[in-house]
């Protein structure tokens, strides 16, 4: 880690560091950064170095609220032109320019908006850190396994089943019968697997892998190893492709103890990939991977726990919603 923020045209605010005092850029005054590429608008008040290339930063002259411009620019209609250059398109937009009085309080108003889905995103950044200390409170590490709880390979929790994709010179096997998902449906931000974009026929159904409500499915085919051990969980019947291997269990409480299991400790599944730069998991490997199995007493009392917690996420994350609503609306008021 370098001593030098890098601010470039990602969604983040902060790209990286670096120590190449070089390269620093030492603003005097706040400074808006756009993404000609991206189109993202970032307000940077601090020193930084420049990213990548297409990296622009537009610097507000005096008189006028740096604040407010920024605020002002997230209303303009910019065309999408793919990962091409959109600050020409920037360039030409007319701003309402009020009395700097009124752009302070406009920047003001919008300031707090802005403070309130922050917040709201560190809630749900929090409650995934409470999670996981809820998980090592109760099992501790499963690596080290130091509260020294009996350990099962996989296979011995339940059925394991490598996904497939029914062929695609059948027509017929597709439809909209049930959902056929892919490692795209697997990731963090959601316990469950999301919605699938395609779905299979009744026809389609028959010839695919079906993982019933209460399985656990994991990423075990990337382009990666960082993709590797991606996991989610089933609220329903779903069909799925070969990139995915399903854990059926027995009941709701030992799918979430499972899921917590891996979604914590990624390392258990990706350790035992194979291919290279690319990550591979095979359905034995998988299966011999070995987790931890406590009493079911225990099991019940985090999934009791694991409940109240996702309920708790799932308010928060409507906070969030209607907070960029407000947010949104308040932008569209102001710049109208």
């Amino acid at each position: 880690m370098g001593a030098f923020p890098i601010v470039d045209q990602g969604k983040e605010v902060i790209g990286g560091y670096s120590n190449n005092e070089k390269c620093l850029c030492k603003v005097n005054g706040p400074v808006i950064i756009f993404g000609d590429h991206t189109k993202v608008l970032k307000f940077i008040d601090f020193d930084f170095c420049l990213g990548a290339d297409g990296t622009k930063v537009l610097k507000v002259i005096d008189g006028i609220d740096a604040k407010y411009i920024f605020y002002a620019l997230q209303r303009v209609r910019i065309p999408n032109a793919g990962y091409s250059r959109h600050f020409r398109f920037l360039k030409e937009a007319k701003l309402p320019l009020p009395p700097l009085p009124e752009q302070k309080r406009i920047a003001a108003i919008l300031d707090q908006a802005t403070e309130l889905v922050r917040l709201m995103q560190d809630a749900l950044v929090k409650l995934d850190v409470l999670g996981r200390a809820i998980f090592h409170s109760t099992f501790g590490d499963p690596f080290t396994n130091h509260m020294s709880f009996c350990k099962q390979r996989i296979l011995d929790f339940g059925d394991v089943t490598t996904g497939n994709t029914p062929s695609r010179k059948e027509p017929k096997y597709y439809g909209n019968d049930i959902e056929w998902v892919n490692s795209n449906n697997l990731n963090d931000s959601d316990p469950f697997v999301g919605e699938a974009s395609e779905y299979l026929s009744t026809v389609g159904a028959s010839k695919a892998r079906i993982a019933p409500k209460n399985s656990v499915l994991v990423t075990c085919i990337a382009g990666s190893r960082e993709s590797i051990g991606n996991v989610a969980m089933t609220d329903r019947d779903v069909a799925f492709n070969q990139q995915i291997n399903s854990l059926s269990l027995p009941s709701e409480h030992m799918c979430i103890f499972i899921y917590g299991q891996l979604r914590f400790h990624k390392e258990l599944v990706r350790a035992q990939s194979r291919g290279g730069m690319k990550g591979i998991v095979n359905k034995t490997r998988f299966s011999e991977v070995l987790l931890l199995s406590p009493p079911e007493d225990l099991i019940k009392d985090y999934a009791n726990k694991w409940a109240h917690l996702h309920q708790m996420r799932k308010n928060t994350e409507q906070s969030l919603n209607k907070s960029k609503a407000l947010r949104a609306s308040l932008i569209n008021q102001c710049f109208t």
